[in-house]
């Protein structure tokens, strides 16, 4: 069976061992939602995003063969 995440998941909860997981159980895709990859507009968007933590994610995500998307939002006043 193949499946995906296609709604925003939280970096935080995702380790290679998570993520390792998820493709041997089919997972081909995890989306993730930092919203943006600014720490200044994070804050003021009031996300709590580490955007550290966010890459270690979608570099696991890469070495395990499962396709990371991001949610980035455009346009945010200010």
């Amino acid at each position: 069976m193949r499946w995906l995440l296609p709604a925003g998941t939280r970096s935080e909860v995702m380790d290679v061992a998570v993520v390792r997981n998820l493709k041997r159980s089919g997972c081909l895709t995890l989306t993730l939602a930092p919203e943006s990859g600014s720490p200044r507009m994070l804050e003021r968007i009031k996300k709590q995003v580490n955007l550290e933590k966010m890459m270690g994610t979608i570099r696991a995500c890469a070495r395990q063969g499962v396709y990371a998307r991001a949610n980035v939002i455009f346009g945010v006043p200010g």
